[in-house]
């Protein structure tokens, strides 16, 4: 099965349900976008407390994000590039726990920039049905994709062993697969909610 018959489907998955349910969702989104994006400079935030801990290749972070959230917690893995002396982040995975009001983890996926915005990203543990996500917004960071993880997808990236991203670049029409290593994710991910 090809790369981008996979897109399609993934994309036909995201029904209008699936759309009023992230517009309903919004400003929690919004919310959470705001609140991790110290995370996202290239400086480490001073709310980091510790080091990561490493679980394969995974890391977990956690950052005291005031006197009324309290401390958030998240798990990631970055994929970097370097090529003809150009480098930089090609894909950054974060599992976010205890968002929202029943405490659902999300994920945020930070892209590289130049993106299609309308193909959107396809997410895909193994050989496990492809999920479909938006492209919300590029800063000069990247272009970020933010989610709650639905139960499929969370089973897949528990029991996988192999990450799949694809997205479109602006312009283009062939569909770009980074791979990412699940090792350790479970380990992780377990250390994250018992916090």
């Amino acid at each position: 099965m090809s790369v981008n018959h996979i897109a399609e489907r993934g994309w036909a998955r995201l029904t209008s349900v699936a759309r009023k349910s992230l517009q309903m969702r919004a400003p929690i989104l919004a919310l959470a976008i705001a609140a991790m994006s110290a995370s996202w400079s290239l400086t480490p935030s001073p709310a980091v407390a510790a080091e990561p801990e490493k679980y394969g290749d995974w890391f977990m972070r956690c950052e005291n994000a005031g006197e009324e959230r309290g401390e958030i917690c998240y798990i990631h893995q970055t994929i970097n590039y370097n090529k003809d002396n150009v480098s930089g982040m090609l894909l950054d995975v974060k599992i976010v726990g205890a968002l929202g009001e029943g405490k659902e983890p999300y994920t945020i996926i930070m892209l590289p920039l130049g993106l299609n915005f309308q193909s959107g990203v396809v997410v895909q543990a193994d050989a496990g049905e492809p999920t479909m996500l938006t492209i919300q917004t590029c800063t000069k960071e990247g272009c970020r994709s933010f989610a709650q993880i639905s139960d499929d997808l969370l089973w897949g990236f528990r029991k996988g062993s192999l990450l799949k991203v694809g997205f479109v670049a602006f312009g283009g029409t062939q569909t770009v697969v980074v791979e990412a290593s699940l090792n350790g994710f479970t380990a992780a991910f377990e250390a994250m909610i018992s916090r």
